[in-house]
């Protein structure tokens, strides 16, 4: 899966939140700040991102899987 570059990214989060009303509207400094946080907390995750992406996909399927049971354990939803 190929995503495209941060900003690419960015943006389209930012779409998304747009259409869900959590925010109102957008500028192209808000795409450059949150390119910015999603580099921060890839810097910060690289080895977990480096080890989930070496996995065959059967196993990240199962890995994901077993996250998404864990947190909706934890947050009771």
């Amino acid at each position: 899966m190929r995503i495209g570059n941060l900003f690419e990214l960015a943006e389209k989060q930012l779409q998304k939140e747009k259409k869900e009303g959590i925010i109102p509207f957008y500028t192209l400094s808000d795409i450059i700040e949150y390119a910015e946080q999603i580099r921060k907390w890839l810097d910060k995750n690289e080895n977990n991102t480096n080890k989930f992406l070496k996995l065959s996909p059967e196993l990240r399927k199962r890995k994901l899987k077993e996250n998404r049971h864990k947190y909706y354990l934890r947050t009771g939803k």
